[in-house]
């Protein structure tokens, strides 16, 4: 419903909500909410950290662009904690890959590697959304990333440090069956769909 409201006839995702104008060609204009535009550190970084808790809003209900855009913006003056970089530059990253900018999404991700003191769950996600990157160019270094990514989430203390395992599992299972590994493939999407079933994660169970 939230989806719905938030994507009217002839309008573009998140304009119901905010009535925030669009330039010419579609992006943002730049009229922030509340608070946006104070250079203070703290603000910066609360806005970082409510994109990111923001990230199945801005994966399941399209708005790829529209969450970029804001994780962008926080991330400009580089002075967020490392392991909330590292999560909002792996979240850019994954956002730039759906929106079909590969380029965007490598480049995001190897800068989420760089972070120093980023925690296992960015390493994690970047690693999927490198393998994700790759997979329409190089389909072997995709699924190799990918499977990577499985590997790291999979590593990771619950179903609450790994959001991203089901959907990197159903990415691992298609390029697997897509490479002819077809067992491979069915023990990655069944394993997928279990963990749907147990979280009940109706999204990633309808993939």
């Amino acid at each position: 419903e939230l989806c719905a409201a938030d994507n009217p006839p002839g309008g573009e995702p998140g304009d119901a909500l905010r009535g925030r104008p669009r330039d010419a060609t579609g992006d943002p204009t730049g009229d922030a909410p509340t608070g946006a535009h104070d250079d203070g550190a703290a603000r910066r970084e609360q806005g970082l950290r409510t994109a990111v808790a923001l990230s199945s809003y801005w994966l399941t209900c399209g708005h790829h662009r529209e969450g970029r855009h804001w994780l962008e913006r926080f991330l400009t003056d580089g002075r967020a904690p490392g392991p909330l970089r590292a999560r909002g530059l792996s979240l850019a990253g994954h956002l730039a890959t759906l929106a079909g900018d590969s380029p965007g999404a490598l480049a995001a991700v190897a800068e989420a590697d760089g972070v120093q003191d980023a925690d296992d769950a960015a390493r994690a996600h970047a690693a999927y959304v490198y393998g994700l990157a790759l997979i329409a160019t190089d389909p072997e270094r995709g699924a190799a990333g990918l499977q990577r990514g499985v590997e790291l989430e999979r590593a990771l203390p619950g179903p609450a440090s790994s959001p991203h395992l089901a959907l990197a599992l159903v990415n691992l299972g298609l390029a697997l069956c897509a490479g002819g590994q077809v067992e491979r493939a069915v023990a990655a999407l069944r394993e997928s769909r279990q963990l749907c079933e147990a979280r009940g994660d109706r999204w990633v169970l309808a993939w």
